[in-house]
């Protein structure tokens, strides 16, 4: 087996978008401008990324909160400590200078009192709400993310900037780094949009960073998705289970509201009910319970989307792939392929979506067939691959643990993975941060 070539200078895949980063700097003024440029740049990403809480980010124990782990606050301030200073304790700046003397209106940041220095109390623009576990006797799960919430002026600041037009915000757009760089550059120096650090497969096999989204299905989807929200909030539920005398009362009105025009007449009732059951995004939001919580998730994935294109000023949008240790690649922010089903299938509309059950097992098994193998612990793998849900749901309830880690877990020892308490061991990682037991 090849041993994966060590890599360095890791390109920077945490983007904000410049037309944010120019209204924060407008709206908060001196208070912003004056920190140096790391914070300035790790406060837009802040902002961008953690505004709207969906499942991504949402904080395992306080829902209406953003988990944020100190590995992302040194990703974005450099040193989580400068991070606690500026937000929480209030820090010192001092006139920044070179060979040539002072440089106008650049600081440096110093954590406490010393020569030159000025202090500046905390700026508070992100909220703690949740202490992080310290030891695996606190609630019982170790390494758990702090959990914060925006000060409110800056959830209206960003909401003033996400309801802006793309002529309001003129050319200053697009998404960059902390270095300055965009996407774009970032996608040209990786060969595409996946950025591998992990296997030495050839960076020529890519994938484009840009992804086509269906406006029109999308805003549509909102309209329908808006519908429930404003039903469930007239009856004052936050869940409807599916298929009840209210729930289906529901789904006539969101259903009423779709309406498409042909050779400029309205259709019947009857005709739109039938494309309805055609379109995969309604469908899929009408397969289930209507929940608050899951209307509010769906307008920010697709708010999101929606801010996002007009950045980029077209009607695609870029999407980033890290490598993870299974060898899968996740949506850098889980953009798209985090998101819920209905507002994939909007986004995407036209598009196909192809899904092998267990695929990485059920190759194993036709190759392994394919030579004549047959072994005991072969009998168990094909178990899996029949009865996958209800093999990983018996696992989570005897482990302890989510059906998601045992997803991972599974793909690990597929691989080659060993059960082992060594922390270098991929199975190790996997479970740090929960009890398995």
């Amino acid at each position: 087996m090849k041993t994966p070539p060590k890599r360095t200078n890791k390109p920077d895949l945490d983007f904000y978008p410049k037309s944010l980063f120019s209204e924060v700097s407008k709206e908060l003024g001196s208070e912003f401008d004056r920190l140096p440029k790391r914070i300035q740049t790790g406060y837009t990403k802040v902002f961008w990324c953690h505004n709207g809480i969906i499942r991504h980010n949402q904080h395992n124990r306080s829902p209406d909160s953003f988990a944020m782990s100190r590995e992302e606050v040194n990703r974005n301030f450099t040193d989580h400590r400068d991070f606690k200073a500026v937000n929480n304790r209030g820090y010192y700046l001092r006139p920044k200078s070179n060979k040539y003397g002072v440089i106008d209106n650049q600081y440096v940041l110093e954590r406490k009192e010393v020569e030159g220095t000025v202090k500046y109390q905390p700026t508070e623009w992100t909220i703690k709400t949740v202490e992080a576990f310290q030891s695996w006797k606190e609630g019982g799960v170790a390494g758990c993310k702090n959990g914060y919430k925006l000060l409110p002026k800056i959830s209206d600041l960003v909401d003033t900037w996400h309801a802006k037009s793309a002529e309001e915000l003129g050319d200053d757009v697009g998404f960059v780094n902390h270095k300055g760089e965009s996407i774009l550059e970032i996608a040209a120096k990786l060969g595409g949009a996946i950025s591998r650090d992990k296997s030495v497969t050839s960076s020529e096999v890519n994938v484009s960073v840009l992804v086509k989204i269906d406006i029109p299905s999308l805003l549509d989807h909102k309209r329908q998705i808006e519908t429930v929200q404003r039903w469930l909030e007239i009856k004052r539920v936050d869940t409807l289970t599916y298929n009840n005398k209210e729930w289906k009362e529901v789904k006539g009105k969101a259903v009423a509201n779709v309406e498409k025009e042909e050779g400029g007449r309205r259709r019947d009732a009857k005709w739109t009910l039938g494309w309805v059951n055609r379109e995969l995004s309604l469908q899929s939001l009408l397969s289930k319970d209507f929940t608050l919580e899951g209307t509010k998730q769906r307008l920010i994935e697709i708010n999101t989307l929606l801010v996002t294109a007009r950045e980029e000023q077209d009607s695609s949008i870029p999407v980033i792939y890290t490598e993870v240790s299974t060898g899968r690649y996740t949506a850098k922010g889980a953009v798209l392929q985090g998101y819920h089903k209905s507002v994939r299938y909007a986004a995407l509309k036209g598009c196909y979506e192809y899904d092998l059950e267990a695929a990485h097992q059920n190759i194993l098994i036709q190759l392994l067939d394919q030579q004549g193998n047959s072994f005991p612990e072969l009998d168990v793998v094909r178990e899996y691959v029949a009865k996958k849900k209800q093999v990983r749901k018996r696992l989570a309830k005897e482990l302890i643990t989510s059906v998601d880690i045992v997803k991972e877990i599974i793909q690990e020892l597929t691989y080659g993975a060993r059960l082992s308490r060594s922390p270098k061991q991929s199975v190790y990682k996997t479970c740090k941060g929960v009890v398995v037991r």
